[in-house]
């Protein structure tokens, strides 16, 4: 099935070693009690899979980071997509972390001014990702955007399906220099 550009997507495989880079960042953001967050770049399969290969990291004033809030401008937006159109990627989902009195669901923010996309997937980890543990996808809230429901929490048994956390998937960490007024900033790995 297929929504206007944007295949569906059943199975998201995330390389575990990106979980490090993820939660090495989230960690860093909430010792400073502020919500984290990480980007998720890949390929989408003709199978309905979509291998999450690549973390990018934001770094830079045009991201701001507060205790219930994360604000990332236009222009990073565009910037860390090309650099995933670069290297035969797409933007597939981000992942962020919530203030521990805060659930994992998506918050009103999340939900109206996050990225609306077919098969998007939107993962919020509990209390700044503090709590790491083997049961991480447990702790997750796992959401995808659908064109015609909006934002879906999956269940603890549809997140454990969906989104696999893949040995076999390789991870490229890639560090987003948000600090330029426009759409050129630099990127490294």
């Amino acid at each position: 099935p297929m929504s206007g550009t944007y295949p569906y997507v059943d199975v998201w495989r995330l390389s575990h070693v990106a979980i490090k880079h993820i939660y090495a960042e989230l960690q860093a953001d909430g010792k400073r009690s502020r919500e984290g967050i990480a980007m998720l770049g890949g390929y989408r399969r003709g199978d309905f899979t979509a291998a999450i290969d690549t973390v990018l990291l934001l770094r830079g004033r045009n991201v701001r980071r507060h205790a219930g809030l994360l604000d990332i401008d236009h222009a990073t937006m565009n910037a860390l997509t090309d650099a995933l159109l670069q290297r035969g990627r797409m933007l597939v989902g981000q992942i962020h972390s919530h203030p521990p009195d805060c659930s994992t669901d998506l918050s009103f923010t999340d939900t109206h001014d996050g990225i609306a996309v077919p098969s998007f997937l939107s993962i919020v980890v509990p209390a700044y990702g503090a709590r790491h543990s083997r049961a991480l996808i447990d702790s997750w809230g796992v959401h995808v955007y659908d064109a015609g429901k909006g934002w879906l929490r999956f269940s603890d048994d549809e997140a454990r399906r969906r989104v696999q956390i893949d040995r076999s998937v390789p991870c490229e960490r890639v560090f987003v220099d948000a600090t330029s007024t426009d759409a050129r900033m630099s990127v490294s790995t």
